[in-house]
């Protein structure tokens, strides 16, 4: 007779999972890299000498670098105008547009960044001969390789401006080149041609300026020797009428006019033909009214304030500055492409990981055969 088992006398024993088949034991997976060290060793060595050669016949670049600040007040101070003054030393209030540091710096960097002012340094300096070994015989060839080298060239200039466009602060320049001395060459010749014609640009548009102001006293002063030689040329007219008259009166001095209310002006002819003739002899020969017209020195002087101010521009170009260079671009001394180092470590470390993966697809591979074709 059996007897009854109570559920106290039960012994559990916990259900351990077993291992799948298809499951990889990573004890299984180190000993497989084990067995096949030499083949990670050779996979890697490959990438790794594959990625030396590779670095080895890359073309290195090297960077050049260029600093600038903004120009000193006494660069740009003879720039403005700050009034004309007449013999009395009083301003008569001419005014010209401002330049400040920031003005002018900002117009170097426009012109730092003109495409145009870009390509023709480029063709000016035959920089197509670093991007290419021969010219092509083909015309449209030839302009289609040159337009790509000077895409490059452009991109390789650049330009680091401050985040803030009103802030006055340093800026640099860099520019990557194939040629180690030429990187800081053309960077450095690049900048003085702009500076150059960036100074070009304000001191035209300042001699512009006063050269319209010159244009228009000189208007003024054409204006009133014009008037003064109609009035005096009118008032050769009128004494002519006023002799004939004090001849017909035969007046020939000065005649007392009785006092009379209604007559305001005495009559010309009542200082007799005498007098008159005399006056009008001399209006006659006279050949300069400049004397007896109002304001007419002041708006000369002005005109010879203006010349001299022109000419000092002209002869002064070196006394103005747009920029300060504060460090002038350096021979590099190590390229800055390629990153060898870089390279070569990625690259084996590339290798090691490719190493990894064929081993873990073999071991898989066995593994497989062994459980379903054994």
């Amino acid at each position: 007779m059996n007897e009854a088992i109570s559920p106290q006398q039960v012994l559990l024993y916990p259900d351990y999972p077993t291992q799948d088949k298809d499951e990889i034991n990573l004890f299984d997976l180190i000993r497989a890299l084990l067995k096949r060290k030499s083949l990670i060793i050779t996979i890697t060595s490959i990438f790794a000498i594959a990625s030396i050669i590779a670095v080895l016949l890359m073309q290195r670049s090297w960077q050049a670098e260029i600093r600038f600040m903004p120009p000193k007040l006494k660069d740009i101070h003879g720039l403005n105008v700050q009034g004309l003054a007449n013999q009395d030393g009083e301003e008569q209030g001419y005014k010209e547009v401002q330049y400040t540091q920031a003005s002018v710096y900002n117009k170097f960097f426009t012109n730092y960044q003109s495409i145009s002012q870009r390509r023709h340094f480029f063709n000016q300096n035959e920089l197509i001969k670093y991007y290419q070994s021969e010219p092509d015989e083909d015309k449209i060839v030839r302009a289609k390789s040159m337009e790509r080298a000077f895409k490059e060239f452009n991109n390789s200039l650049k330009l680091r401006l401050p985040k803030k466009k009103t802030q006055v602060t340093f800026v640099s320049s860099t520019l990557e080149f194939t040629d180690q001395t030429a990187s800081s060459e053309y960077l450095n010749k690049y900048a003085q041609l702009v500076k150059k014609r960036t100074l070009n640009d304000v001191l035209q548009e300042v001699t512009s300026k006063l050269q319209q102001k010159q244009t228009n006293l000189k208007e003024q002063i054409l204006i009133k020797k014009r008037i003064a030689k109609q009035i005096r040329e009118n008032r050769t007219y009128i004494l002519s009428e006023a002799i004939k008259i004090a001849k017909l009166l035969k007046l020939d001095g000065a005649t007392e006019v009785l006092p009379n209310s209604e007559v305001e002006v005495s009559p010309l002819y009542l200082r007799g033909y005498e007098a008159l003739e005399a006056e009008k002899k001399i209006l006659e020969e006279r050949k300069d009214d400049t004397p007896f017209i109002d304001g007419l020195i002041e708006l000369e002087y002005q005109y010879s304030q203006l010349s001299e101010q022109i000419k000092r521009l002209a002869n002064g170009k070196d006394k103005f500055s747009v920029v300060t260079i504060d460090q002038k671009a350096i021979t590099p001394e190590s390229p800055v492409k390629p990153k060898r180092k870089l390279i070569v470590i990625m690259s084996t470390l590339l290798g090691f990981i490719v190493s990894l993966l064929i081993i873990f697809f073999l071991n898989l591979t066995q593994k497989y055969n062994e459980n379903y074709q054994g």
